[in-house]
């Protein structure tokens, strides 16, 4: 009985094992589908809307809600960007980034009542802020861009949970 017992044991951890790998498995391609919907998705809203780049950053912390009392305690992950030819990829560069190092930005993002804003150089009057009025003011400079729409992405509960950014070179 003994014998039978232990081996008994030993195939249920077998097993167990077996299932713990094939169920990793299913969530690691339900995750990578995701992801590769994602960015035809977001490819294809680069393309209506004739952007340079485009982006969906997610805030994150382990599953807290994001708000004024917890703010600097985020970090800001890109999850999937699309860029036209000419233009480098910056995501590698913009993994868990500390939020509080967009805090202008991000505290415009949480206050503004739209959904939606424009962002561009002072010289830019379809603008809706200045990129200098949310603290980016190099931002320009470093990644050329000249205008930028940033969106809310809220959960089910109108969390805030990030923003996609679709980028142009121009005004």
């Amino acid at each position: 009985a003994l014998v039978l017992l232990s081996t008994f044991g030993f195939i249920a951890a077998k097993f167990s094992k077996k299932i713990k790998k094939t169920l990793k498995q299913r969530e690691f391609e339900k995750h990578v589908t995701k992801s590769v919907e994602l960015k035809f998705a977001l490819a294809e809203l680069k393309g209506l809307l004739g952007a340079e780049r485009a982006m969906v950053l997610q805030f994150h912390n382990g599953g807290r809600k994001l708000g004024p009392d917890n703010f600097y305690e985020y970090f800001m992950t890109m999850v999937v960007e699309v860029c036209s030819p000419g233009w480098s990829s910056e995501i590698a560069n913009f993994q868990k980034v500390p939020l509080s190092t967009y805090a202008e930005s991000v505290g415009h993002l949480m206050k503004s009542p739209h959904d939606w804003f424009m962002a561009g150089l002072e010289t830019n009057e379809k603008a809706d802020i200045h990129f200098a009025d949310i603290g980016l003011e190099t931002i320009p400079y470093q990644y050329n861009i000249r205008s930028m729409m940033t969106i809310k992405l809220v959960d089910e509960g109108n969390s805030i949970t990030g923003k996609a950014l679709f980028c142009w070179d121009e005004d």
